[in-house]
């Protein structure tokens, strides 16, 4: 089939024969391709199939040994440098590089380094350029000396009179054969002679597509160059031309300096801030969201280079202030396209180490929390992998324990089941980042809770870190915890949601296998007990901001029964005396205004319209005076909250002290002065929230 007439079918032929070449046992190469090779080398063969010739040649040099090439082939490939055709020439020429490297140093030198010299003056250009790729392509496979004595003035002569033809690739090569000769370029003259051809192309600003390319060249080379020549050499030469370069008009070059950019700190280690931190704010704030995208592809790597300990604390916190907007501005504007939010976040792991806790806490936490609500799925676990790590790093216990109500109020106790399932991530990395009691103290109860979820989602993903839950459960940990741990999970294995009971069931198998594994994990326990250590501090907080909020919460219930203790249709006269009398129109009811802050209304009680048929009946014995509500300037940690108030039978030993009807509180005084016929003939239904923590309260109506 390579033999055929049609040029197309013999191309498409050849294509697989050198495919195969690289498959055939050696024997088959030596007795039978080889013969095919040479055969389609003839000059009576059509240009193409002596192309395919080359092309044979340089596969098959790298299958062979040395011996059998220089014998079978190598006057061949010497015949083909020179043949009539350019095409043919350009293709032996592309060879060249596999050949030598098969024949060795000796054999390359005597004869293929002076086809491969002849073919870069050749009349063709394409053949020249073809040349000049091979030959940088051999530099490192030549001894030092004689790259000094032959190539190095080779080149020198191409720099310093760059022919026209060679000119742009004589740039995009500029990094490879500058680094592979830098060790041979060992005199001042010779490195300005090959920096000044850099410099004019990278100073080319004719407002034509070749001028742009060319610094374009400049700027994808310049990590090569700058490695080549020293940091010394570059700050004399060169380092006007970066800056230059990093400002350029042209988008894509700007793009090829921010995409190297990692890799100059990197060559100039702890002195990157002296030499570099201009052009990295200048890129950082670059107009272009593609340029913008390109250096935050590397933040991290840079940042920590600009980090360096051997830098002074003052410069360093300066630049990385400076930093700061630029990244908030950024996200803001790639907010909405998920992959690059995604790409960024992947570099935030450093910022704890780098940026101070105020700014992690005003700046960065903010993103995480819109992505943890807004954001698409897939980043919600970074999101809630960088906000424990973030308050881990955080220095003022009190910021902590803010972000944690906040995560149990908005996304644990949340209306969106999306939340909710978005508070088991948080939940899984709180206990990575977190000690055990810490996760038992604050998350725990919510995280629970969520076994009796609506939405099978949520209970699926609660049950997919029963596990890791089941961890923080260990001794110390009250036995109460486990037995409702234990609890939960037997609900959620049998679930009506068969994609809930598979999860529960995974999970089951895994708490089994960890049980018989039986092993003590002495790093994990170490790791715990130091967190905990730490977190000493904080679980003080975090308990004293619980028992303001209990506190707040009394005070808000003691408020919210003094406004709706009185009937509809009853007002306070906040211009009255105290102890001056209210009446009702149209009722018999008169209530002093300093007994209606005594009043003691039960938990579930909720305000509503009374009904007219009640009627309210007279104690049937007197009773001594009650004591009022606790005021809230008497509230301590035992003070129950009105979910926690005991339910008590009215008669009984340590009985709330109200009458059977459980009606507004009247002394016994009232009681004899007044007559059956005059008390109220209806009674007020009243609202008291059951629960502070929710919504759901209970309409109860006062009973006789």
């Amino acid at each position: 089939m390579i033999s055929v007439r049609s040029t197309n079918v013999r191309e498409k032929w050849q294509q697989v024969m050198l495919e195969a070449t690289k498959y055939f046992n050696v024997e088959i190469l030596q007795d039978e391709v080889i013969k095919v090779a040479v055969q389609k080398g003839e000059p009576s063969e059509p240009p193409d199939s002596r192309q395919f010739c080359c092309e044979m040649f340089g596969a098959l040099a790298c299958r062979l040994d040395s011996s059998s090439i220089e014998k079978l082939l190598l006057s061949k490939v010497i015949w083909l440098c020179q043949d009539t055709d350019y095409t043919v020439r350009m293709s032996m020429c592309a060879q060249l590089n596999s050949v030598a490297r098969a024949v060795g140093l000796i054999k390359t030198k005597e004869l293929i380094s002076k086809e491969l010299f002849e073919l870069l003056g050749d009349e063709e250009a394409e053949v020249a350029r073809v040349a000049l790729t091979a030959l940088v392509d051999m530099l490192s496979f030549f001894d030092q000396t004689y790259r000094k004595e032959h190539i190095l003035p080779i080149l020198r002569r191409y720099v310093a009179k760059p022919p026209k033809q060679l000119h742009q690739l004589l740039l995009s090569l500029f990094g490879r054969y500058l680094f592979e000769l830098s060790e041979d370029i060992d005199s001042d003259e010779d490195t300005r002679l090959f920096c000044t051809f850099f410099k004019s192309a990278a100073y080319r600003t004719y407002q034509d597509s070749q001028s742009t390319q060319w610094r374009e060249l400049c700027a994808f080379n310049f990590p090569a160059v700058i490695k080549s020549i020293g940091v010394k050499k570059y700050s004399i030469y060169l380092s006007s031309t970066y800056k230059a370069l990093c400002e350029d008009s042209s988008t894509e070059t700007r793009k090829k300096m921010a995409s190297g950019f990692h890799e100059v700190c990197s060559i100039f280690g702890e002195k990157a801030m002296h030499h570099l931190k201009d052009c990295f704010l200048s890129l950082l704030q670059d107009s272009d969201l593609e340029v913008q995208y390109t250096i935050m592809c590397n933040l991290s790597t840079i940042l920590q280079t600009f980090n360096d300990p051997s830098i002074p604390e003052l410069e360093r916190n300066e630049l990385m202030i400076q930093c700061v907007a630029p990244i908030s501005q950024y996200e803001a504007s790639v907010r909405h396209t998920w992959r690059k939010v995604s790409s960024l976040l992947k570099h935030f792991h450093c910022f704890p180490v780098i940026f101070p806790s105020e700014v992690l806490h005003d700046k960065f936490i903010p993103i995480l929390f819109h992505h943890l609500e807004r954001g698409a799925a897939v980043i919600k676990g970074d999101c809630a992998r960088l906000l424990m790590l973030f308050t881990r790093h955080l220095n003022n216990n009190h910021l902590q324990v803010e972000i944690f109500n906040r995560l149990l109020s908005e996304f644990g106790q949340s209306p969106s089941y999306w939340h909710r399932q978005t508070f088991v991530l948080v939940c899984m990395q709180f206990i990575s980042h977190f000690s055990r009691k810490l996760f038992r103290e604050k998350m725990l109860e919510v995280c629970l809770a969520l076994a009796e979820d609506p939405v099978p989602n949520v209970r699926a993903s609660l049950a997919s870190i029963m596990p890791q839950i089941k961890r923080t459960l260990k001794p110390p940990a009250p036995i109460e915890l486990m037995s409702t741990f234990t609890e939960r999970l037997a609900w959620l294995a049998v679930d009506v949601d068969a994609d809930v009971r598979e999860a529960a069931r995974i999970a089951e198998s895994q708490i089994e296998d960890s049980h018989m594994r039986r092993r003590v994990d002495e790093e994990e326990e170490l790791i715990d007990r130091q967190r905990e250590h730490e977190e000493n501090t904080l679980l003080e907080v975090a308990q004293e901001q619980e028992k303001q909020r209990r506190r707040q919460a009394l005070r808000d219930m003691i408020a919210e029964q003094d406004k709706s203790i009185l009937p509809s249709g009853v007002h306070h006269s906040h211009s009255a005396p105290t102890g001056s009398k209210t009446r009702q129109t149209g009722s018999t009811l008169t209530k002093t205004s300093s007994n209606l802050g005594r009043m003691n209304i039960g938990p579930s009680a909720k305000v509503g319209r009374p009904n007219s048929h009640e009627r309210l009946q007279p104690y049937r014995k007197p009773i001594g005076k009650v004591s009022p509500l606790p005021s809230t300037d008497r509230i301590n940690d035992s003070t129950k909250l009105p979910d926690q108030l005991p339910h008590r039978r009215s008669g009984s030993a340590g009985t709330h002290p109200r009458t059977r009807q459980d009606g507004p509180y009247i002394s016994a005084d009232d009681t004899r002065k007044r007559s059956p016929s005059s008390m109220p003939t209806v009674l007020p239904t009243l609202q008291v929230p059951s629960n502070p923590r929710g919504s759901n309260t209970k309409r109860m109506p006062l009973t006789h």
